[in-house]
């Protein structure tokens, strides 16, 4: 049996076996100290993943907009190709990252990373880009 109190409400609930269970090993190992604070944990988390949620909402609803007043770019192999070119030439200027850049060559080579799904253009590209091996520019807001 499970007591609590809310305000000046208390909440009884028999709880089954295997939470019981649960919370009990929480209490055991010491990641709580009592009922109460397992139940703040999860309350919390829940709170968490509601947030979570309502910004990924907001986001999708952007991007609808975005859609709908045709602020997009079609993905295309030239559009990543031109990406993957300035990158390569931002990368190249910082001896740094050049390293990292040669090493991330030899695992996409060696199959150990796979395709990414591509992002939305003008989240990446946020002002407008010179094209390293062109002189143009890339405007994110633009199509190619």
């Amino acid at each position: 049996m499970m007591r609590g109190t809310t305000g000046e409400r208390t909440i009884a609930r028999t709880l089954p076996p295997h939470l019981a269970r649960q919370i009990q090993a929480c209490i055991d190992r010491g990641t709580v100290k009592d009922t109460d604070d397992v139940l703040e944990a999860a309350l919390a988390l829940l709170d968490d993943e509601a947030q979570r949620r309502a910004r990924l909402d907001a986001i999708l609803g952007e991007a609808e907009a975005d859609v709908a007043a045709g602020r997009v770019t079609e993905w295309s192999p030239e559009l990543r190709a031109r990406i993957v070119r300035n990158a390569k030439a931002r990368l190249r200027a910082d001896p740094h990252l050049d390293a990292i850049l040669d090493e991330t060559g030899a695992d996409v080579a060696a199959g150990r990373v796979h395709e990414m799904t591509p992002v939305p253009f003008a989240e990446i590209l946020h002002d407008r880009i010179p094209l390293a091996d062109s002189g143009e520019e890339l405007d994110p807001d633009v199509a190619p």
